[in-house]
C-alpha cells in the first residue's frame, strides 16, 4: 500500500515525544544501509526493506509482520530471519533504549535540552525517514535504438 507523505508525517506527529527524539537520535539509513550490504541486498531490496522498517517504526504496519512483508525482498526464509534480527539488533533495541535513557532522565528530573531536539518537525521527518520511502517510478517509453515509427 503506497502513502502520501502527508499520511506519513501525520502518522509520526501521533508518536509519542520521546519516540520522535529517539528515532531523530539514530542512523536509520545507515543501519539499513549496513544490514543490505551484510546480506548482499540490492539497491531496490535495500529499498523495500527501508520502506517496510520505516512503516513499522511509524505504526504504519505491525512489526510483527515485519518478516511477513519481507517475503517481497525475494530471498529466502533464512535470510529474511537474519535481516529481522538484524533489524531488531541495530535499529529497533536503540530505539528502545534511547526512549528508556530519557524516561530515566525524566525520573530524575534531567530535562533534554531543546536545543538537541530539531527545530522543523517536517524537514527533519523528510530527512530521517522520508529518505527512506521509494519515490514512484514514472513510466516512459523509451526506443533504446531511436527507430522512427511507421
Amino acid at each position: 500500500m503506497e502513502h502520501t507523505s502527508e499520511e506519513l508525517l501525520a502518522a509520526f506527529s501521533k508518536l509519542p515525544e520521546d519516540l520522535q527524539l529517539a528515532i531523530w537520535d539514530l542512523d536509520i539509513e545507515g543501519a539499513i544501509g549496513d544490514i543490505g550490504i551484510g546480506n548482499h541486498l540490492q539497491v531496490d531490496q535495500m529499498g523495500i526493506l527501508a520502506d517496510h522498517v520505516a512503516l513499522s517504526i511509524i505504526g504504519l504496519e505491525p512489526v510483527s509482520d515485519l518478516a511477513k512483508n519481507l517475503i517481497e525482498l525475494g530471498v529466502s526464509g533464512e535470510v529474511i530471519n537474519k535481516i529481522v534480527g538484524e533489524v531488531n539488533q541495530e535499529i529497533f533495541l536503540p530505539i528502545r533504549d534511547s526512549m528508556r535513557q530519557m524516561e530515566e532522565a525524566k525520573a530524575s528530573g534531567e530535562v533534554r535540552s531543546e536545543a538537541s531536539k530539531p527545530a522543523d518537525q517536517n524537514t527533519v521527518f523528510e530527512k530521517k525517514l522520508g529518505q527512506l520511502f521509494r519515490i514512484p517510478r514514472e513510466e516512459i517509453d523509451l526506443d533504446p535504438y531511436l527507430e522512427k515509427p511507421e
